[in-house]
């Protein structure tokens, strides 16, 4: 039996599965997000396809305004994970964005040290693509050490 799409309101899912808030976030339209999170129902952690949130994209592209009201909203999911495992703080340290590893890293329940399929955290991430002051940020913020 197929599962019926959600085509309709604030939490629609159009082609693959991307909700509003998911493109507002990713194209960085920040008053519209602002907006769609203050409306009822929202799920803040809807995902597409591939399993990517808002979060997510919004951590990837840089978009600080927006990282910053979706980690404000009481429902969101701080270590929601790809398909691959990947989470936004593994998105941040991918793009070397800084300023949003600390937005990420200073919620309360964000999980520094988030693995993903591959045991790869974000410190891996940043190295790999030579993101030293990403490097240095989750450094201080304690990733590798145990809990």
């Amino acid at each position: 039996m197929l599962l019926k799409r959600n085509t309709t309101g604030v939490n629609a899912r159009g082609q693959d599965g991307a909700t509003p808030l998911l493109l507002s976030a990713a194209n960085n339209h920040s008053k519209v997000v602002s907006r769609l999170l203050r409306q009822p129902g929202i799920n803040v952690n809807h995902a597409n396809e591939k399993n990517v949130t808002a979060l997510y994209l919004a951590s990837y592209h840089g978009f600080s305004t927006i990282v910053g009201m979706l980690l404000n909203h009481s429902d969101i999911d701080v270590n929601a994970r790809d398909l691959r495992g990947h989470g936004a703080i593994h998105a941040a340290a991918y793009q070397g964005h800084v300023g949003i590893l600390e937005l990420i890293l200073r919620h309360p329940s964000c999980d520094v040290n988030l693995t993903d399929f591959r045991q790869i955290t974000a410190l891996h991430v940043a190295s790999e693509h030579g993101q030293k002051d990403a490097v240095s940020t989750l450094l201080k913020n304690g990733i590798g050490e145990q809990k």
